[in-house]
């Protein structure tokens, strides 16, 4: 696979992954206010897709630290995380915020208010979406790239131990701060190392359409699961990595030297749609309720929209006024 063809299919797995998320969140937004109820709530969907969502940003984030991440020196090591700290911190901290003092302003018309402090929010509970970039952070601060094939065995090893243990409630006793930094880690290193360990064996260079077949697997089992009450060990991995296997194989197996006008386009504006969905489906949500209209199939077109044109456009919009600064800051603060 050359290396256009690899962005591609990095930026395409990524649109899928967004899609998911912002249609999850909304679809949980009215349920919250009402909208939706228990009868015509998709449980089933939502369950199904927070088992591979933002695992699939994580195998991205670490197929592209893997495979672009020249050096392993402290010195590089230490470059690489203040990258990482303006990349990621500039746009945790800005929508964070922005989203507190919303939730504060407009606490009467949200489904979830502030609840508690803005440093709580900051640094112990963060909103969804934004708690993912704190989590990302942290797990490049513990990665160093593999240096050999037993290196990158034994930390596949151990991230799988690690999520098992979590899954198990072991670090229900600790104290909530460092309980949130271990679940942060543990549920998410492992997808983290799959993505570098896709780079590092170069697993992508042999991408077969077949990636179908897995997913197909995966709503097997999750129905046999989720409706017939099946039970096995390592349930959530086992879903969660036929789920992600079959989206990155069947996607990475197309290989073309260019993305259709309309995917690279998405690509482009992945991460305000990632930033600003939620505030704009919740602002959309919150307005039509205030008129008295809940009609769920209106709710469900305004919240498509809301969750994904207006994000676009406020991206669109921030980068003629330079304020793009605020969810992609390495364009303009260059670490060298």
């Amino acid at each position: 696979m050359n290396k256009n063809a690899r962005y591609i299919w990095i930026d395409n797995v990524k649109i899928i992954a967004i899609a998911l998320v912002a249609v999850g969140h909304m679809l949980m937004g009215l349920f919250d206010a009402g909208i939706l109820n228990a009868d015509n709530y998709p449980q089933g969907f939502v369950n199904a897709i927070y088992l591979f969502h933002v695992q699939l940003f994580y195998i991205c984030s670490g197929f592209l630290y893997q495979r672009l991440t020249q050096t392993q020196d402290f010195k590089a090591y230490s470059k690489n995380i203040l990258k990482k700290l303006i990349a990621f911190g500039i746009p945790y901290f800005v929508f964070e915020t922005a989203t507190y003092a919303l939730k504060v302003v407009f606490s009467g018309s949200v489904n979830v208010g502030a609840q508690t402090s803005l440093f709580n929010r900051l640094f112990l509970y963060p909103f969804a979406p934004y708690w993912f970039l704190y989590a990302l952070f942290l797990i490049f601060l513990i990665s160093p790239i593999f240096k050999n094939k037993i290196d990158a065995a034994v930390r596949i090893a151990v991230a799988a131990a690690l999520f098992l243990i979590c899954a198990a409630g072991a670090f229900n006793g600790l104290p909530r701060f460092f309980k949130l930094i271990a679940v942060y880690i543990s549920d998410g290193l492992i997808w983290f190392t799959l993505g570098m360990a896709l780079a590092f064996f170069k697993i992508d260079k042999a991408f077969k359409k077949s990636g179908g077949i897995l997913f197909i697997l995966f709503v097997v089992l999750f129905v046999l699961k989720t409706k017939l009450g099946v039970k096995f060990i390592g349930d959530s991995l086992i879903l969660g990595l036929l789920a992600c296997g079959g989206i990155v194989t069947f996607i990475g197996s197309f290989k073309g030297e260019k993305s259709p006008k309309a995917l690279a386009f998405a690509a482009k504006y992945i991460m305000p749609v990632f930033l600003m969905h939620t505030i704009f489906a919740a602002a959309v949500r919150s307005a039509l309720l205030h008129f008295g209209i809940t009609s769920l199939a209106l709710h469900l077109v305004c919240g498509i929209t809301a969750s994904f044109a207006l994000p676009v456009i406020a991206g669109l919009i921030m980068e003629k006024l330079k304020l793009d600064f605020l969810y992609q800051p390495t364009k303009y603060i260059k670490i060298k």
